[in-house]
């Protein structure tokens, strides 16, 4: 009895660990998910963290990748020059699920959000922003203060385009933030779409960001 009781409490204790756990989430990915990495390669990123080095490694691509943050609960790579990846383990029902961002950069920045569970299914979340799909959270990044007229509202707009928004995780809670992409124009535009431009930031509720 003592033995099926040992062996009971290691088990909970590893499934507790795999589920709460980035490494878990980390290792456990399907090749295909990520293909500069193989399980051996992303087992060298957290060797490097655990003996406090750089942790850089040579990808399948030929390229040079860097894991630059791992706590328990997040992770933060650049895949490449123009790639990088977030990852924050989310507190879901009695479980936990994966929040992965991945952001390209070229040069303006836009950004993918996708949810998985440990087993790596994705999970298909309805408008988790806010009542928002990612797609429409860009037009969301804008405002028109009292003093501004239409017109030139509406100009300003115009000048965004393609219209893109990267997002970023928080390392230290459970937030995820929004920014516009603003494409190659001139300074003095720039100026001008500060005026209209928000940055939205949305809370983990447990099941969606609000």
């Amino acid at each position: 009895m003592k033995k099926l009781f040992v062996l009971l409490y290691v088990l909970m204790n590893t499934l507790f660990v795999s589920a709460q756990s980035i490494r878990g989430f980390w290792l456990n990915m399907p090749d295909n998910q990520m293909p500069h990495f193989n399980k051996n390669l992303r087992q060298e990123f957290l060797d490097f963290k655990d003996m406090k080095l750089k942790a850089s490694v040579d990808n399948l691509f030929h390229g040079e990748s860097h894991m630059d943050s791992l706590t328990s609960d997040y992770l933060l790579l650049q895949v490449d020059t123009s790639t990088t990846v977030e990852m924050k383990v989310l507190p879901y029902q009695s479980d936990s699920i994966l929040c992965m961002v991945t952001t390209y950069s070229g040069p303006a920045q836009d950004s993918k959000v996708e949810f998985y569970d440990y087993s790596w299914n994705r999970i298909p979340l309805e408008k988790p922003f806010g009542g928002y799909d990612l797609q429409e959270i860009p037009m969301s990044l804008f405002s028109k203060p009292d003093t501004m007229s239409q017109s030139t509202y509406s100009e300003l707009t115009k000048k965004i385009e393609p219209l893109m928004c990267y997002a970023k995780l928080s390392p230290s809670d459970f937030t995820i933030s929004f920014s516009l992409s603003l494409p190659m124009m001139k300074q003095e535009d720039k100026k001008g779409l500060e005026a209209i431009i928000l940055q939205r930031k949305f809370k983990w509720t447990g099941k969606m960001f609000n």
